[in-house]
């Protein structure tokens, strides 16, 4: 879609904050139409590890859905990453993440794309016993660098701090890059650069309400594209 000036009583695929805008198929462009440029490619990078707890803790889970219906107001939404450690076989942890996987996916396999990686079990000899290490940010990174020139814009789902380097790596490079997290899990070093705090739009992304609201938050765009840090 492209974004008209004036769309004149045309069907309109997404809104605009600019009064009588909208973003227009192009079969319903129509000579004389002031076109903007279009929508900045987003790509949206998710860590399990980091939201999972945040979201149990905060006593609702976000519907990546209605998420991607957001951004996607603001952003042309190229693809949603999901990074998941693995337990393996014999952990009691297995099962429990294969219970919460099949329904996930069922739900949300549409508009996520899940990415895995073996859980680490590391034996203590000092302890003399078995410690378990996983985390996916060396993943997540790798696919942030080996993607971005598909992308203009990078939304990095996450409070963890790790991910600042990345962050300013990709706006030495002219991407823009913003974090999604709630308040008690964004970490000080990210409430510096772009962020959202995802439990300020909660009415737009919780899982089970019946329909997010038309208008929340920000335009996302101008303010990603702006000077200012705060977001939501």
């Amino acid at each position: 879609p492209y974004l008209v000036r004036e769309t004149k009583g045309r069907a309109v695929k997404h809104s605009s904050p600019s009064a009588g805008a909208g973003w227009l198929a192009v079969e319903n462009i129509k000579p004389g139409d002031y076109i903007a440029a279009p929508k900045p490619k987003l790509g949206v990078f998710i860590d399990d590890a980091n939201m999972f707890y945040a979201q149990k803790k905060e006593g609702w889970r976000i519907d990546y859905a209605k998420l991607r219906h957001l951004l996607a107001r603001s952003f042309d939404v190229r693809f949603m990453n999901y990074y998941l450690v693995m337990p393996g076989e014999r952990d009691t942890a297995f099962q429990k993440t294969k219970q919460f996987l099949g329904p996930f996916m069922r739900a949300f396999g549409a508009v996520l794309t899940l990415r895995t990686k073996p859980l680490k079990y590391i034996f203590d000899r000092e302890k003399k016993e078995w410690t378990k290490k996983g985390n996916v940010d060396s993943e997540l990174l790798i696919d942030v660098l080996v993607r971005e020139d598909e992308i203009d814009a990078v939304a990095i789902v996450s409070g963890d701090s790790d991910y600042k380097a990345l962050a300013e790596a990709l706006a030495q490079k002219g991407k823009k890059v913003f974090f999604a997290a709630f308040e008690g899990n964004m970490a000080w070093e990210l409430r510096q650069m772009k962020h959202v705090y995802l439990n300020r739009i909660k009415d737009a992304i919780a899982l089970g309400k019946e329909k997010a609201p038309e208008k929340t938050g920000v335009p996302l765009l101008s303010s990603v594209y702006g000077i200012d840090t705060f977001l939501s």
